[in-house]
């Protein structure tokens, strides 16, 4: 999540939430999403 003075920006929400998820949980709201999200 991308919040900017109390205003969410951006809303990186990973798909199929769920806990011990096998795959990488940081598909959509990676270090690199949230930073492209910043920028635009």
């Amino acid at each position: 999540m991308v919040v900017d003075n109390g205003v969410v920006e951006h809303w990186l929400e990973e798909p199929g939430r769920e806990d011990n998820h096998g795959a990488d949980p940081f598909s959509v709201s990676s270090a690199e999403s949230v930073l492209a999200a910043i920028k635009s």
